[in-house]
Order: C-alpha cells, then sequence, then structure tokens
C-alpha cells in the first residue's frame, strides 16, 4: 500500500471519503465544470482545481501516473464528507459486500 498526502477540495466542496475507481488516465487534460454539473455563474465554476478534486504534489502525481492505471481502486481518507454515491460512477466499491450480494 502507498499512500501520499494530497489536498482534498475546499470547504465548500469536500471530495468524497471512500474508494474511487480510476476511470481515465491522461497526460494532459483541462477540466470541464459542466463534467460535474456546473454552470457559468455557478459557485465553484471558475475555481475547477478545488472543486472536490484530490490534489497531490508533484513527485506523488508522477508516481501515481506511473504506477496507476484506469480501473484501479485507491481510497480517499478523512475529506469530511460522505462516500460517493453507490450509483455515481463507480461508487459501488463503497457498497458493504454483504448488501452488494443481495442486489
Amino acid at each position: 500500500m502507498t499512500t501520499a498526502p494530497v489536498t482534498l477540495g475546499s470547504p465548500d466542496w469536500l471530495s468524497p471519503t471512500g474508494y474511487a475507481v480510476i476511470m481515465e488516465r491522461e497526460r494532459h487534460s483541462k477540466f470541464n465544470a459542466g463534467s460535474i454539473g456546473l454552470k457559468p455563474g455557478d459557485k465553484g465554476y471558475y475555481a475547477p482545481l478545488v472543486v472536490g478534486c484530490v490534489g497531490l504534489l508533484p513527485a506523488d502525481a508522477a508516481w501515481f501516473f506511473n504506477n496507476m492505471r484506469t480501473g484501479d481502486v485507491v481510497q480517499v481518507l478523512n475529506t469530511g464528507a460522505p462516500a460517493v454515491e453507490p450509483l455515481e460512477g463507480f461508487g459501488d466499491w463503497n457498497i458493504a459486500w454483504a448488501g452488494y450480494a443481495k442486489r
């Protein structure tokens, strides 16, 4: 297991706690606030770097990019926010096995 210090959004836009699946892997990407439902004029639209994102130091980001792949599961701890909703993306990793097996 590898750990790294991170930023976890802002007080208004905390990153979800729990397990998440790496859904994309791109060397360069331009964030589009509309992808998370924000519109021009919405709070947080013009500050995408702190809208619920997990930020890494450059050396840790390089390790992450070089070692992690699409589909890998990561655990985000101590954000102060609840887990990702089970039906949002790959949030079903946050359902206990006993409950998941009954689905």
